[in-house]
């Protein structure tokens, strides 16, 4: 690739010496000036200096860092100014080129080489960059599956060496926008990686940017350091392997708080029982009680109308759950731990559930709310209908927005859940 004007890309004696660096920077945002992208730099007391280039991704923008000079030098080396990011992916699209690239794995899998050996079902030379795999679709393009470029490198951060990430390419194809290459490139990775599927047995999908993992809420007033006892208490085989499933399904929203909520399930048959005694109960206390009367009678058939193994539907079987094993005093002090918390449970959150908990009221017991909430999110996750008092409801997608914004929700039904397995503990026995 040709040098840019006006760059010396010769090494220094000292790479990082602020002289290299200054020009380094000059040049960079020149470039950024004349292409209309915005540079800045930045000094962060823990991280140091670095430049951050913000690219167009659709309506969003996505930000390249670059740390030092060798990651400033190695990005003048390309005509970054082309290249615009796509979705949510580790991809990148030339309309200039008609070229879109994005990088891809297998869930254990990143090395190009790897993959390939997978896919071809032959051992190829781990240390060399494998052949890449090229179909050819005439006047329609061509698709590449292979190690991925430098421009995906650089801009994706993915280097890692001479063992490059496997990448999926698309080349000599009309583009102009940034929906329609997202959408050409869903529809050509979704073709290729199935077919795979269907013949090498080998699941390849396509990588999505890394977001930072949020650190979990301490709790105000614990200290750091914990001690441990001897167990004093069990829980229920079943449910707690949900729960373990739940926690370590990190970076997979949908999956995770399914699992949370078939922890809390597992108690239904358990704690809708106890409502329904309940119930029972207050319906032959009632000194107007009547057995030869039919809307009496009917009382107590409504009240141990059973629904699998528990009693009345659902979203009741999950309220006598959490109203059984919740304190109201405990489930407000977690909503209101934060002040990004109490906002955001307080409001309705569009595409994700119009459900909002009434935080700002003192007297209120929020535990039907939150069991409100929860069952809405639930049922977006699992199917498009309700089967409830709602209608219909939105499917909630893996990867979209409102999957995005489940982190705060996953808190919640993470808490619940361990509510539960403590309510439902039992004496530890060897």
């Amino acid at each position: 690739m040709a040098d840019e004007p006006g760059f010396d890309p010769v090494d220094l004696e000292t790479p990082d010496n602020p002289v290299e660096l200054a020009a380094l920077r000059q040049e960079l945002h020149k470039r950024c000036q004349v292409a209309g992208l915005t540079h800045e730099e930045t000094d962060d007391p823990e991280w140091g200096s670095s430049d951050r280039v913000h690219f167009p991704s659709g309506r969003t923008t996505r930000t390249v860092v670059l740390q030092d000079s060798s990651s400033i030098r190695q990005f003048l080396s390309l005509p970054f100014e082309r290249f615009t990011f796509l979705g949510d992916y580790l991809a990148i699209c030339s309309y200039a080129d008609g070229t879109i690239e994005a990088a891809a794995a297998t869930r254990t899998i990143q090395n190009a080489a790897l993959v390939m050996q997978r896919v071809r079902r032959r051992r190829l030379d781990l240390t060399v960059e494998p052949e890449p795999l090229v179909l050819d679709g005439g006047v329609e393009g061509r698709i590449v599956l292979g190690a991925c470029t430098e421009a995906l490198d650089c801009l994706g951060g993915l280097v890692q060496g001479s063992r490059k990430r496997l990448s999926l390419r698309i080349e000599a194809v009309q583009i102009s926008t940034h929906d329609q290459a997202l959408d050409l490139l869903e529809r050509v990775a979704n073709s290729v990686f199935f077919q795979i599927d269907l013949t090498a047995e080998v699941v390849i999908t396509l990588s999505r940017r890394r977001r930072p993992l949020r650190q979990p809420l301490r709790p105000s007033g614990r200290s750091a350091a914990v001690e441990l006892e001897f167990p004093r208490t069990e829980y229920d085989k079943d449910p707690i392997s949900l729960y373990w499933y739940a926690r370590n399904a990190t970076g997979m929203p949908l999956l995770q708080y399914l699992a949370f909520y078939q922890t809390i399930e597992f108690y239904f048959p358990t704690y809708s029982q106890a409502e329904a005694r309940r119930k029972v109960r207050n319906v032959l206390k009632n000194p107007a009680f009547r057995p030869d009367r039919d809307a009496d009678l009917a009382k107590i058939l409504s009240a141990t109308r059973a629904t699998g193994q528990g009693y009345g539907d659902e979203r009741a079987q999950l309220k006598a759950t959490l109203n059984e094993c919740l304190e109201p005093n405990g489930l407000r002090e977690f909503l209101t731990a934060t002040p990004e918390r109490s906002s955001f449970f307080s409001s309705k959150t569009e595409g994700l559930t119009e459900q909002k908990i009434s935080i700002r009221r003192e007297d209120a017991d929020l535990r039907n709310e939150v069991a409100d909430r929860i069952y809405d999110i639930r049922c977006k996750i699992v199917h498009t209908k309700s089967g409830g008092r709602d209608g219909d409801v939105e499917l909630l997608l893996p990867y979209s927005k409102e999957a995005d914004l489940l982190y705060l929700d996953i808190e919640l039904i993470q808490f619940v859940a361990r509510e539960v397995l403590v309510a439902a503990s039992s004496s530890f026995r060897l």
